[in-house]
């Protein structure tokens, strides 16, 4: 016993150790930008706030997409980028130093506009690919009846939204359906439109998480996607998921974190998601995301503030409706920031 406890106090220590390796102190007046996920955007533009008001370095992140972040990044436009996929993920080849680390977590919420059911529809994968590739167009369908028996469903045409090109949020939704061999469906890194294998585009495209709740929330019987956090406090409801415990349920950072808590992360710092995982109570439909820096920053001021905002965020609370890491995956995540330099 003595032994399991010591080992026990030495992995903290560990963690410990490396938050503190990690969190060098920045000179006021440096000044970093970043750009890329807007699935990790409120959570990042929340620590950089906080990150700010310290009096150190200071942070200037842009939402957009995970294909600018790490598009800009390779480009040099930026000090640092966030993306919801690798470049591995992406098909992509990372620039040359680049450290690659899981900065947080978070599900992905199916949302939907339907006044005659309000909340509690309920989804599972087969029938959220066929509605997002165009096989199943209609409210009442047999296949959506016989998940929700008790709603009256409307005999209108559904509607779908769907974020543009580049997307990571896409890309993990993709991998999520392609992972639950529903049909049509391939891993992607973030075209929607090619992912589902539909003849022909299914939906309207939408730039940005926000773009997404506003469509859905501004017209009936849409249906999309988007993280739970921009959509929190909007009004807006989200889908039941069956998860592959045959349990649905609803897009939680608790559910998401016991589905992201169970996935294996190597020491890289990526994480291959197992989306058929069989977790009682988890939302198998989440995601990670990255922040992308360098090992090897021509100004070693800017590699020290990106560190220690890394470090800021991997260590301190999450917003609601994020995961913040734990365990392996924190462990990880600050062996790679040691790197930044």
């Amino acid at each position: 016993m003595f032994r399991k406890a010591t080992g026990a106090l030495a992995a903290i220590a560990l963690v410990a150790s490396l938050a503190t390796a990690s969190a060098p102190a920045t000179a006021a007046g440096v000044s970093i930008t970043g750009e890329g996920s807007s699935f990790a955007g409120t959570a990042l533009i929340a620590a950089q706030s906080k990150f700010n008001a310290k009096g150190g370095a200071q942070v200037n992140y842009t939402k957009s997409s995970s294909s600018k972040g790490r598009a800009n990044v390779s480009a040099g436009t930026v000090d640092f980028g966030a993306s919801d996929i690798t470049y591995a993920a992406a098909g992509a080849t990372a620039p040359a130093n680049t450290v690659l680390t899981p900065l947080l977590g978070g599900p992905i919420a199916i949302v939907y506009n339907l006044p005659s059911v309000g909340k509690g529809l309920r989804l599972d994968p087969a029938t959220l690919g066929a509605i997002f590739s165009g096989r199943i167009t209609m409210w009442n369908h047999a296949n959506i009846k016989k998940l929700n028996p008790t709603k009256s469903l409307p005999a209108k045409a559904i509607s779908v939204r769907f974020r543009a090109a580049g997307s990571g949020t896409t890309a993990n939704l993709t991998q999520y359906l392609a992972g639950n061999k529903v049909t049509g469906w391939t891993a992607n890194n973030g075209d929607f439109t090619k992912a589902s294998g539909a003849a022909s585009v299914v939906g309207v495209s939408v730039p940005s998480s926000s773009d997404m709740v506003t469509a859905v929330d501004n017209t009936s019987y849409t249906i999309g996607y988007v993280d739970l956090a921009d959509a929190a406090g909007k009004g807006l409801v989200y889908a039941s998921i069956k998860n592959p415990a045959g349990q649905y349920i609803l897009p939680t950072a608790t559910a998401a974190k016991s589905f992201l808590a169970a996935q294996t992360v190597p020491t890289d710092g990526s994480v291959k998601i197992n989306f058929l995982k069989k977790i009682s109570g988890a939302y198998n439909l989440s995601a990670f995301a990255y922040g992308i820096a360098s090992s090897n920053y021509a100004d070693a001021s800017k590699g020290a503030a990106v560190k220690a905002f890394f470090t800021y965020v991997v260590s301190n609370a999450v917003p609601t409706g994020y995961v913040a890491l734990s365990g392996a995956a924190k462990t990880a995540a600050l062996k790679q920031i040691a790197k930044i330099k």
